[in-house]
């Protein structure tokens, strides 16, 4: 009824104003094109995956950033899931890819970033990743929680491309006889779950991962039943953590000998029949304190100790081994990766390890010599080696491999060199991957088109948005987090940062930029801070601190020609 009345109102009002008549124009609309402002990678690339078969074929997932496919034609990654929206946010976790061994067109997306939300789903693609079915499942995943970089934890069987399993870290066991569309639990696995206090933080951030691993053992038959023999790895500790079927999954038993000291964090298999797997103390990235890499030579029923670095005195290593790859055309050739090996044995940082005698004896890749090129991603020039959680060798080009890292990724393709003494030579392998998470962005009127604030990595500034900005991410000081970015509008020289911290109740502030001579500039430096100064350009740090009720501050810069006033 007021609805009813409201019009009648507008109706009497427009009924007693005259009505002029008036030429519309026509005004041309204006489409956006939408896209990325390059950072190239700026998280956690966890997983990369390549078809066994079709050369140019791969994929790759993130821990909160969706999943992409190599595009050979530009060069770079391709994204899959920027189509999810933020109501959906939960799959833009991925927890494994796998792709049909027969048909590279058949891929499959398990989502879901962490286990306390329901809505995890697997996205099955018959052409290649353009368009997906979402089926939602009856699990949660976990791709941003502890583990992430294990894997993978779904496969498609080889010999029967309807077959897929999926290990998933709480529900145990799952299998699919129809591409995905529907799920089934494969309640004759054994139980692998662990019990946990939640209230002992240390073993509940150490604790394992569920499934991790699963491998099939085609033994060169032919079977359209599928594959017999299939091997499954659980992230247990002091316990039997590999298992094997012998009957197409329909029964489960321990494999006798395996090594029960640590937690599988990646298994391959070798084509003359050896089950090689990496192992760690804690499912990483958290920090490891023993690990080892074992072969298991299932013709023979033997297991070695193949570990690139052991101990004479048998004690716990000190660190554990993140990733294992096989050279599918050579099969003595394998490249094994370390976490948390640096600064210990030696050893400067973690480490790759290439053998080429199937595990008789390693040769370190970067302790030997190796070269970077930061050039598609300048900010990672001050980026330590670290979470090199999948490495794979290039199934077409066994010179060509990847490493993965908390920022991306590297690539090389010249990785025998190492066995000639020369540098193994690296390059940025992440672009087309933007997985930063913005805080706050700003566009001043003038300068700089965009200056941001960046989790993890602090922020860039942008004069071209089309390139990365070629001086790396803000540093001198670096925030982790850099919460909000903003400047005086009326004089655009002076722009201001801000972190603000939890744990501590802190608050900093850096004023990014100011004319120079135009404030006066501390040269003091305060403990460990040091500032940059760019151009014409002073950068200055205030960090305001508030606990307690104080409001200290600290003042500092270098390379400013201005004196302390006073």
């Amino acid at each position: 009824m007021k609805r009813q009345l409201f019009l009648a109102g507008i109706s009497l009002i427009l009924g007693g104003m005259p009505m002029l008549a008036q030429d519309i124009s026509s005004v041309n609309s204006v489409s956006y094109e939408w896209k990325s402002v390059p950072i190239v990678g700026g998280g956690f690339v966890d997983g990369i995956v390549f078809h066994p078969e079709a050369p140019g074929v791969r994929y790759c997932r993130t821990d909160m950033g969706g999943a992409y496919r190599w595009d050979a034609a530009s060069n770079q990654w391709t994204p899959l899931l920027d189509w999810i929206s933020l109501d959906e946010s939960n799959l833009q976790g991925v927890e494994s890819i796998a792709i049909d061994p027969q048909n590279p067109q058949n891929v499959y997306i398990a989502c879901g970033t962490y286990t306390s939300s329901s809505n995890g789903a697997i996205l099955c693609s018959y052409d290649g990743g353009r368009t997906f079915a979402r089926v939602d499942v009856p699990f949660t995943m976990g791709g941003n929680e502890n583990g992430r970089g294990n894997g993978e934890r779904m496969m498609v069987d080889p010999q029967n491309g309807n077959i897929i399993y999926m290990g998933t870290r709480l529900h145990g066991l799952w299998r699919s006889m129809d591409k995905g569309q529907s799920w089934a639990r494969v309640v004759s696995f054994p139980d692998v779950s662990e019990k946990f206090n939640p209230a002992d933080r240390a073993a509940w951030g150490n604790r394992g991962s569920g499934i991790v691993c699963i491998v099939y053992d085609v033994q060169g038959t032919q079977d359209g039943r599928g594959t017999r023999d299939i091997y499954v790895a659980a992230s247990l500790m002091g316990r039997e953590n590999l298992f094997v079927s012998h009957d197409y999954g329909e029964s489960w038993q321990p494999v006798e000998g395996q090594p029960v000291q640590y937690r599988p964090t990646h298994m391959v298999l070798t084509g003359d029949g050896q089950l090689v797997l990496t192992y760690g103390d804690t499912p990483g990235p958290s920090q490891m304190e023993d690990g080892g890499v074992w072969k298991y030579d299932i013709r023979k029923d033997k297991w070695t100790d193949i570990s690139p670095v052991r101990l004479s005195d048998g004690g716990k290593a000190g660190f554990g081994y993140a990733a294992v790859s096989v050279d599918a055309r050579n099969l003595k050739h394998l490249i094994a990766s370390t976490h948390s090996l640096g600064g210990k044995h030696g050893y400067k940082s973690d480490e790759m390890f290439r053998t080429t005698d199937g595990g008789k004896s390693w040769k370190p890749i970067f302790k030997t010599g190796y070269e970077y090129d930061y050039s598609k991603a300048p900010y990672t020039e001050v980026a330590p080696l670290h979470w090199m959680f999948d490495i794979e060798i290039d199934p077409a080009d066994a010179e060509h491999a990847m490493f993965t890292t908390g920022f991306g990724g590297w690539e090389t393709f010249n990785l025998s060199a190492v066995e000639r003494g020369e540098p193994v030579k690296w390059s940025i392998m992440s672009a087309g991957i933007e997985e930063t998470v913005p805080l706050e962005l700003y566009a001043p009127e003038k300068g700089a088109r965009l200056i941001s604030g960046i989790g993890d990595y602090g922020g860039f500034t942008h004069f071209d948005l089309n390139r990365p900005d070629p001086l790396g991410s803000h540093a001198n000081p670096h925030f982790g987090n850099t919460n909000g970015v903003t400047g005086a509008w009326l004089k655009q020289d002076l722009i201001v940062s801000h972190r603000f911290s939890d744990p501590r109740q802190r608050e900093f502030v850096d004023v990014l930029s100011r004319p120079a001579g135009e404030y006066p500039c501390h040269s003091r430096q305060s403990e460990s801070q040091t500032f940059l100064c760019r151009g014409c350009c002073c950068r200055t740090s205030i960090q305001q601190r508030r606990w307690r009720g104080d409001l200290p501050y600290r003042y500092s810069a270098t390379g400013c020609k201005n004196t302390p006033a006073g």
